[in-house]
């Protein structure tokens, strides 16, 4: 899975923050899945707006490698705690960037 191409949407049940981040810490994905998510939350306030993160920021971030990075997120998606999405330029049809 290429990230950098990919919008995510954190907690999409819209429920208070502190909620998701309390499902995340007593969920039964591995360490590295919860050590993303929590890194994503570092961006997402108390009312749920989210400030989008880079992928390279979530390297950075969660000192963990790209391909980790990319593979936990696959599982993060498939555990429903992120909803992932390409967006495009309507007209070109281009990757034009992405959210959390």
């Amino acid at each position: 899975m290429n990230i950098a191409n990919q919008a995510f949407t954190v907690n999409p049940t819209k429920k208070p923050i502190w909620s998701w981040r309390h499902a995340i810490a007593e969920s039964d994905m591995k360490a590295n899945s919860k050590l993303i998510c929590h890194t994503i939350s570092l961006d997402v306030s108390e009312m749920g707006r989210y400030t989008p993160m880079s992928p390279d920021e979530l390297v950075r971030l969660s000192g963990l490698s790209k391909r980790t990075v990319e593979t936990h997120l696959g599982f993060i998606k498939k555990a429903g705690f992120l909803k992932i999405k390409v967006v495009r330029d309507t007209v070109t049809g281009g990757v034009i960037g992405r959210h959390y």
